[in-house]
């Protein structure tokens, strides 16, 4: 391995989207919250609420006792519930303190189910470890305000926290999942209780999801549903110990959630496509809504946003060669941004005469009839060229009787019969009749492949196509348009295979899309094999088909390895390094530089050009260094390069000759030092005789001679380096 390379770059690219997703924050909504920061009272309904309350509801909703009369104590709320008799309630009123609070009305009530639920969050001071609980309950009666509400038949979901570390959900009254004690710790007597309601509307019926955490841990996941409120929303928070202290009340929306990529970026077609067709792009994402989606093209110079391409899936129309690139689904919400993996389309110049082969069954006609002229295109294909003929002049064959044959017309190259050498179909088929609804009965080609072969349940159909030059094709069959019969059917061509029809999840039976897209390879044998197998309703069914090829192979090779320059001492801070190496082949090919600093190849933020260069290269720079490159016919590396940055000076301990006896007017010594550093180095012996160092009269070289020695002599040598 050569020993020069590139910069680890300290920001690694964490997204190639336009967007900035660094902006984008929880939009999470706060409704309601009281922080009881007032006076101490034993009259809390009468307590001041300035300052108390924030959120859309700050100044629409009043906490308010319900059974006995709260408490506030050291700006806390004081619940002196009275265990084994009654217990302590707060429960909520509107600001005109009639009537219960509905938290379903109005613009509060109307965001809680937009974003999917709310969130209840309360601090609990619990007196003492002895069993007595708090609890909460939503889903209650309207304006219902009675002891043990939690526990109520007339309540759609309660839950209870004991002080001693256990819990109990309830759901009209009926016990639920519990908790014993112990279940969440109880080293302090302090807790922070959140519970998650997810639902999507108040009304009657609806489903609902309550997680309920206590201190950060998940305890218990309840699903219930909205029964008994009518419409009307109200909840309570109660107390069955003598003392319980709540703080920090608060309702809010739910957090947004993060978007998440449920299928990647996938497409209808294969990698490689000829310029003309349409390719479908789609991926799918989970996360809040709403979710604003931008679909981005890399063609070789970074990703640049598609006009008008801002939904889940998007339809490449026409594709041209200048479409070439890679693809990927930008989305964000208001948790944020995702993108799916890019995926790399290459479009294809296709051939003059667009179609090897076009094929159509006619079902029977009583012999002798030609191919039908197309008047407008299928899938692929002009107007006007010719389409092969397959037909029987007996009728419809009996199921299982293994019809064998050829086609009764020659199939030729380029849909003409003047151009060409002539390719050989033989079939071996269950039925070949006339369904007079072929795959594009509702479009301007009505009469194209108005007849089908098929093929009786648990049968396999063959089409043979021989004389065919070797290599890769590009190959669409096409399935029945069977209407109301829930038919799908099994493809496969030299071995890749595909399934057309209604419980297909790539390709539904429905015009235009009712077709599977091979790219078969054909070896110099000639010969194309294609099978059908029938996968749903018993039968398997072909209308027709269409080939094109032999399909030029993408290509990449090295074109220049690693070269690296300058290729002498590189010292840090002083010195830029550039490197270069270069790829040929099929376009677009996407390159990028990667450095190893020991833990694996890492590319190199910006580095997407042939050549790269490292400014003030520093220690921390040197490693191995690569280019990679990537297009439709895979990824390659070129060998990698070692980069050593040395620092700017590097001195050996000084060294000296003779190191025995040194006598006084007798002898000679001779100091040496060894230097490494970025030139030009400048030298200095000093000499520290007591006083400190102090240079030496023309002691500017890296090795010193002391001469008849004496004792003044005596003392601490070192050379001094500089390159400043």
């Amino acid at each position: 391995m050569n020993h020069h390379l590139i910069k680890k770059s300290a920001r690694l690219l964490a997204g190639m989207g336009f967007l900035s997703l660094a902006s984008l924050g929880q939009a999470q909504t706060t409704i309601y919250t009281d922080n009881f920061n007032v006076a101490n009272t034993t009259t809390f309904d009468s307590a001041s609420q300035t300052g108390r309350h924030t959120g859309l509801l700050a100044s629409s909703v009043i906490a308010q006792s319900g059974g006995i009369e709260l408490q506030v104590s050291s700006d806390q709320l004081l619940m002196p519930g009275q265990p084994g008799t009654k217990d302590a309630r707060m429960r909520f009123e509107p600001a005109s303190l009639v009537g219960i609070y509905d938290w379903s009305s109005g613009t509060a009530g109307a965001d809680i189910a937009a974003a999917g639920g709310m969130v209840v969050s309360f601090n609990w001071t619990s007196p003492d470890t002895g069993g007595n609980w708090i609890s909460y309950s939503v889903g209650e009666l309207p304006g219902n305000d009675q002891t043990l509400q939690v526990i109520s038949s007339t309540t759609d979901s309660g839950i209870l926290f004991e002080d001693n570390g256990g819990f109990q959900t309830f759901k009209l009254g009926a016990a639920g999942t519990s908790g014993v004690a112990g279940t969440f710790s109880v080293s302090s007597t302090s807790h922070v209780v959140t519970l998650y309601y997810y639902f999507t509307s108040w009304a009657a019926g609806t489903p609902v999801t309550l997680k309920a955490y206590v201190d950060g841990n998940l305890l218990v996941t309840q699903p219930f549903t909205w029964t008994q409120s009518g419409g009307v929303q109200n909840m309570t928070l109660a107390s069955w110990a003598a003392g319980s202290l709540i703080d920090n009340f608060s309702v809010t929306t739910l957090p947004p959630t993060p978007l998440s990529i449920g299928a990647d970026t996938s497409s209808d077609s294969p990698a490689t496509n000829y310029a003309g067709r349409t390719i479908n792009l789609s991926a799918a994402l989970g996360g809040s809504a709403p979710i604003t989606y931008q679909w981005q093209v890399n063609k070789g110079s970074g990703y640049t946003p598609i006009l008008n391409a801002t939904n889940s899936t998007y339809a490449l129309v026409n594709a041209r060669t200048s479409d070439s690139g890679s693809y990927e689904l930008c989305a964000t919400n208001s948790a944020g941004g995702t993108n799916t993996s890019p995926l790399l389309v290459t479009i294809v110049t296709a051939p003059t005469n667009n179609d090897l082969v076009n094929l159509q069954f006619t079902g029977f006609t009583g012999g002798g009839t030609p191919a039908a002229t197309q008047t407008g295109n299928a899938v692929i294909g002009n107007a006007g060229d010719l389409w092969n003929a397959v037909f029987s002049t007996s009728g419809s064959f009996a199921a299982g009787t293994g019809l064998t044959g050829s086609n009764s017309v020659p199939i030729f190259l380029n849909d003409s019969i003047s151009n060409g050498t002539a390719i050989s179909l033989n079939f071996v088929v269950d039925y070949l009749y006339n369904a007079g609804a072929g795959p594009f009965a509702a479009t301007p080609v009505a009469g194209l492949m108005s007849g089908v072969a098929a093929m009786q349940s648990g049968r396999t159909g063959t089409l043979t196509l021989s004389n065919l030059p070797a290599g890769n094709y590009d190959l669409y069959v096409y399935g029945q348009n069977a209407g109301a019969q829930n038919r799908s059917s099994s493809y496969s061509a030299n071995g890749l295979s595909d399934v057309c029809g209604p419980n297909s999840s790539v390709n539904t039976l429905t015009s235009p899309n009712n077709y599977v897209h091979l790219v078969p390879t054909v070896t110099a044998s000639g010969v194309l094999t294609i099978t059908m197998t029938g996968v749903a309703d018993g039968n398997a069914q072909i209308s027709g088909l269409q080939l094109n090829g032999p399909l030029a192979l993408p290509t990449l090779a090295l074109a220049q390895d690693t070269i690296i320059s300058p290729t002498n001492g590189i010292y840090g801070g002083e010195s830029n390094v550039t490197f270069s190496a270069s790829f040929g082949g099929t376009s677009p090919i996407t390159n990028q530089w990667e450095v190893n600093t020991g833990s694996g190849f890492a590319p190199i933020l910006g580095a997407t050009n042939l050549t790269f260069t490292l400014t003030n290269a520093q220690l921390s720079d040197s490693g191995s260094y690569a280019l990679f490159a990537s297009n439709p016919a895979g990824s390659s590396s070129s060998t990698p390069l070692t980069l050593t940055v040395f620092p700017l000076i590097v001195a050996a301990d000084t060294g000296a000759a003779p190191l025995t006896n040194v006598y006084a007017g007798y002898s000679n010594i001779t100091l040496t030092a060894s230097i490494i550093g970025a030139p030009p180095l400048t030298n200095q012996w000093e000499v520290n005789t007591g006083s400190g160092f102090v240079p030496v009269a023309g002691a500017t070289n890296t090795t010193l001679t002391l001469t008849t020695l004496q004792v003044a002599s005596s003392g601490n040598y070192a050379l001094f380096v500089s390159n400043a």
